[in-house]
């Protein structure tokens, strides 16, 4: 059995030798494929310890994995094309993508540097647009926010330092950011690419409309996980609770609370007077912030629906918070 990624796909490249993804022995480009894997794994171990480490060191390790970084930009200069060997994409490409993409998310969020908009590296970002223009990468992107929640139960606890606070909260959603309306496409500031997959932001919305609908009903038992008690065993992972146990009272209130998701993502913003009677927002805050916060890119949908997705769960949040408000007021 092999586990590491990048010895399977170095033993698919032995086994489908018909079209390679490497330059053969004396080739051109060939001398270069060693030191670059070398650099990966360079990269890897530096960004690794620096994401778990804390305050002590952190001054030399943000250089050490600045410098490197400046040698990843300099070895993707050093040739035509966008890619590590040139014009054509190669295996080499394939055994730095999940490294990158993973350092793109979490040195941002946890340390508080740019990797992909960083004006330093201006061949890394070619390279991540690159590879984005490449269908069979961009549907496999994930985003920020899914990177920086998956990496501590993989690796253990990722230490933050001061220089990224201001970017956490656009990371996780928190001070506002997942609110109506969303910044648009190409708007300027973005700490990811939010048109990565050529949608505009009604087909972002239809894509989640239809992911909620797929499988409703237990996206509302899942949803309903949120006004139970945490499971026993509790799972490593804080946002993970395969033991919780459904309230099955609740389930009617929060398939009205998704019903209402998807009306406001295929016609538009709902009013709290559009809204069902009876929806308690003791009951829709946190079911809703249950699947709010667990929405998982790309497993559950590409980042454009995701950003959307995320947004009108709040919405709705908001406006059963607004009717209940008025119900009381009465």
């Amino acid at each position: 059995v092999i586990r590491e990624s990048n010895d399977i796909m170095m033993a698919v490249e032995r086994s489908f030798s018909g079209r390679p993804m490497l330059p053969p022995p004396g080739a051109e480009g060939g001398e270069a494929v060693r030191p670059l894997l070398q650099l990966e794994r360079q990269l890897f171990s530096c960004w690794f310890r620096w994401l778990t480490s804390g305050a002590i060191g952190d001054g030399a390790q943000r250089v050490q994995f600045a410098s490197l970084m400046g040698q990843v930009d300099d070895a993707l200069g050093g040739r035509p094309g966008p890619f590590f060997l040139g014009s054509e994409l190669s295996l080499v490409d394939c055994m730095f993508a999940p490294f990158l993409e993973r350092m793109a998310a979490s040195v941002l969020y946890y340390k508080g540097l740019p990797v992909r908009t960083n004006g330093d590296w201006p061949h890394v970002r070619a390279w991540f647009e690159a590879m984005e223009a490449r269908p069979s990468f961009r549907h496999i992107r994930s985003d920020f926010y899914t990177h920086v929640n998956d990496l501590p139960p993989q690796i253990g606890r990722c230490q933050s330092t001061p220089e990224a606070a201001k970017h956490q909260p656009l990371i996780d959603g928190s001070a506002g950011a997942w609110r109506l309306p969303l910044p648009a496409v190409g708007e300027a500031g973005a700490l990811e690419p939010i048109d990565c997959l050529g949608q505009d932001d009604g087909a972002a919305r239809r894509e989640a409309a239809e992911r909620l609908l797929a499988n409703w009903q237990a996206v509302a038992r899942f949803s309903a996980r949120g006004l139970s008690k945490p499971g026993f065993p509790p799972a490593s992972a804080p946002l993970s609770d395969p033991n919780a146990v459904v309230d099955e009272a609740y389930l009617p209130q929060v398939d009205a609370a998704l019903r209402h998701v998807v009306d406001s993502l295929l016609e538009g913003p709902l009013p709290p007077t559009a809204l069902s009677d009876g929806l308690a927002p003791e009951a829709i805050t946190p079911s809703l912030g249950y699947l709010r916060d667990r929405i998982s890119v790309p497993r559950d949908m590409g980042y454009p629906a995701a950003r959307q997705l995320r947004a009108h769960l709040n919405d709705v949040i908001a406006a059963v918070a607004v009717k209940g408000a008025r119900a009381a007021a009465k």
